[in-house]
């Protein structure tokens, strides 16, 4: 691997100095005493491991002993007295297929063009870089982190936090699995608390990834490219996410909270929700043994402040528990409606979304994107008038909705698989408990051009994510981004209805389906080589004029005139916001 890592190229002074003055976010995060979540980012080793060959993968798998004995057989890596001072020194968040040298390999048989002369090929999609099966060198990652605890965590709760790992995991600590994990995109929390040492003795973390399978058609990185936190709690606490706030613009404030007791005796425990610099009284909630439950509160605000896209106010509101935990989230008071007529409207007043689809991943840096590019890049997308961003194709990470919320930019919020599987489910719905808070997310869209859009097989999976998504959040409606099938399958499962490009359909659709919303969940197609004017096939040059657009597209002007002339389309996102590795 190359040193320096670009990403700390990029996040150093002399990068920063370039960008505008900015604050870091303010994480809408469990709170409580200082050392309940904090960053678990630095002070990590990266090594590759490898698909095929168990002693170069450091043991995993050898003799098929890694599952045989929990603790000794888990893979020479995952041990404390391991010597990895010689595997490169990481922060992250970690991309490390970004620094890996372009590659290719002809497919064999040769790829055949689709009915519209496009050529499909799998390693241009992901950027030309060598990850799959194809190179087992590669594709698997081994990261290392020691560190310790005092003896004054011995009986607390102790968590590891993921924000996203690319794409499956296995995490050990002290030579314990204690997770596997599939899902380049989900977050997920892992309590630790069994395995750790609280004595002289350190602790160590091994993570095992590999990236060898995709989860999607354009530049996904690989490895551990998201934050991750060290969380410390009570044995009665309030887990990830264990705070749901519904706010409506009346100032009526509906607060649920979960709380769960990791003890071996039932308790009555005395919950108090109150907005910042406020007191509340505590209401009792009983929970049994190694269990958890559920409260809700309800709160008055008067003459509330709302949250809009030239005000995005936001209010904290906290919730402490008498055995000592606390959770600390953000919100806002607002109202969004998606009407079949009249478009959208935020607060009743009448909007139209101006907004572009981003995929995660950034020049440089690929999908490890350190937080202060995050808000450069939101806010070069406000400072040219967008005002709503689509997150294609897949949930974003956090932090892009936090700093949505303070800047005023709506979101629609997509997951990465349209599928009613187990673990589909489960993974719509921890895209749901994650995001739910934040008054900048608008919409859930459940898919993007799926096969099974136009189908009745579709309409039945549409239908089972979208009684989650009501389950978990009746607020808002659902969408999904189509490109055919319009009118069939999942188009009347759906609330609003999303068109990928097909402009020439809106009208049609619209006098046929006139109680249904719409918009253009993906419009244009902005093609472009910077700098250059004179169209090139041969050297895969476009001109920068913007005259050329795909077979399935417009250019970038030509979607608006039609959408801002019709009240009855709520507005259009642009593809893409800012270019990204792969795909095009």
């Amino acid at each position: 691997m190359p040193h320096p890592d670009r990403r700390d190229i990029l996040i150093g002074a002399s990068a920063l100095a370039l960008l505008p003055a900015i604050s870091a976010p303010a994480r809408a995060q469990t709170a409580g005493d200082d050392d309940r979540r904090v960053s678990f980012d630095d002070g990590w080793r990266f090594a590759f491991g490898h698909l095929d060959d168990v002693d170069k993968d450091f043991g995993w798998g050898k003799d098929q002993r890694t599952y045989a004995k929990q603790g000794p057989d888990s893979g020479a890596a995952a041990q404390a007295g391991f010597d990895d001072s010689g595997w490169q020194a990481v922060n992250l968040p970690h991309d490390w297929a970004v620094a890996l040298p372009f590659a290719h390999k002809e497919p064999n048989p040769p790829l055949k063009p689709d009915d519209h002369g496009a050529v499909w090929d799998g390693p241009a999609n992901h950027g030309y870089k060598p990850l799959g099966r194809d190179y087992p060198e590669t594709s698997v990652g081994w990261y290392r982190k020691t560190f310790s605890l005092t003896p004054a965590d011995k009986g607390r709760k102790v968590f590891l936090e993921f924000d996203g790992v690319f794409q499956a995991c296995a995490v050990m600590v002290n030579g314990y699995i204690v997770r596997e994990h599939t899902g380049g995109y989900v977050p997920f929390s892992i309590d630790v608390s069994d395995f750790l040492n609280t004595d002289d003795k350190p602790n160590v973390v091994a993570v095992r990834v590999d990236a060898s399978l995709g989860e999607g058609w354009f530049y996904e990185g690989a490895g551990i490219y998201r934050h991750v936190w060290l969380v410390k709690t009570n044995p009665v606490y309030i887990p990830k996410d264990g705070v749901c706030v519904r706010a409506r613009t009346d100032g009526t404030l509906e607060v649920t909270t979960t709380v769960r007791n990791d003890t071996d005796k039932p308790l009555q425990v005395g919950v108090r929700a109150a907005l910042s610099g406020t007191a509340a009284d505590a209401q009792t909630l009983s929970i049994a043994a190694f269990a958890s439950a559920e409260l809700t509160q309800t709160l008055h605000v008067a003459q509330p402040r709302l949250w809009s896209m030239d005000d995005p106010w936001l209010y904290r509101l906290g919730v402490s528990l008498d055995s000592g935990d606390q959770a600390e989230v953000r919100f806002g008071f607002r109202d969004i409606r998606f009407d079949p007529d009249t478009g959208v409207w935020l607060n009743e007043k009448p909007i139209k979304l101006k907004g572009t689809c981003n995929h995660h991943d950034h020049a440089g840096v690929g999908a490890a994107v350190p937080d202060a590019i995050q808000r450069y890049r939101l806010q070069v997308l406000k400072d040219m008038g967008c005002n709503a961003i689509r997150s294609a194709h897949n949930p974003p990470t956090p932090e892009l909705l936090d700093m949505c919320d303070e800047m005023g930019l709506l979101v629609i919020d997509e997951t990465r698989m349209m599928t009613s599987s187990e673990q589909g489910l489960d993974d719509l719905a921890t895209m749901i408990k994650r995001d739910r808070n934040h008054p900048s997310v608008i919409l859930w869209s459940i898919g993007n051009e799926e096969p099974q859009q136009g189908t009745e097989r579709g309409a039945v999976i549409a239908r089972h994510m979208k009684r989650v998504c009501n389950d978990l959040d009746p607020t808002r409606p659902i969408t999904a981004a189509m490109d055919s099938g319009y009118g069939k399958g999942i188009s009347d499962v759906i609330d609003v209805i999303g068109f990928n490009y097909r402009d020439p359909l809106i009208d049609a659709y619209h006098a046929d389906h006139p109680h249904q919303p719409i918009l253009g969940t993906e419009t244009a197609s902005c093609v472009g080589t910077r700098g250059e004017y004179v169209k090139d096939d041969a050297a895969h040059i476009v001109p920068a004029y913007d005259t050329t657009a795909p077979w399935w597209a417009t250019t970038a002007e030509g979607w608006w005139p039609h959408f801002d002339a019709k009240p009855f389309i709520g507005g259009g996102f642009i593809w893409t916001g800012f270019d990204y590795r792969g795909e095009p």
